[in-house]
């Protein structure tokens, strides 16, 4: 028995047809997910303050980077334990000794730090108890950054949210003034 052959001369375009409409589909389908991931990659990109430091926050490659930007008290003051007042505020609290001259201003938080499809992860030092911790950050529903340090697993933790610059807070611009940084109207500034 012979197959049979369709006479119809509008199968085969068709055909052709449909491969062309699904290609394009996949094709158009894939960039959505992609650039919900670029999103959430990008989103925890630029300046973000805590109630006391600005942090500078930039991918460097596929690394992320937290350097400090601004400080509300940048210099020590009358009484403290470390360093003459009015001298810069130093990494005295760093394990190392080798690391203890280190100004705060300008240091690097982050190491590791890797994006893991839907949120950042990797270390983070904190200068104030000399300490590093496994830690994660992403950017929430309300546009604040959520930075979460943890020893072991991320329950026993502490999570610190980060308001963007572009609120410009009185103590966000009294940070700026106090480090030196020259702004604009509304925290306007260029990181460096």
């Amino acid at each position: 028995m012979q197959p049979q052959h369709s006479t119809d001369p509008t199968k085969p375009m068709m055909f052709s047809l449909m491969i062309i409409i699904l290609t394009g589909l996949s094709l158009t389908l894939t960039p959505l997910h992609t650039s919900a991931d670029d999103t959430a990659k990008n989103a925890v990109v630029g300046l973000w303050a805590t109630a006391t430091s600005i942090l500078h926050i930039s991918q460097q490659g596929e690394q992320l980077s937290a350097r400090v930007f601004a400080l509300l008290e940048p210099n020590y003051t009358d009484g403290e334990a470390f360093g003459p007042p009015g001298d810069p505020r130093l990494d005295d609290n760093n394990p190392e000794a080798s690391l203890r001259k280190r100004p705060i201003k300008n240091l690097e938080l982050l190491s590791g730090y890797q994006f893991t499809g839907k949120r950042w992860e990797g270390k983070i030092y904190d200068p104030e108890s000399g300490n590093t911790y496994s830690s994660r950050m992403e950017v929430d529903s309300q546009g604040k950054l959520r930075m979460r340090g943890f020893i072991g697993i991320s329950l026993l933790g502490r999570t610190e949210v980060l308001e963007p610059l572009k609120t410009c807070t009185p103590t966000m611009q009294a940070m700026l003034r106090n480090s030196n940084i020259k702004t604009t109207p509304g925290c306007g500034v260029t990181p460096p």
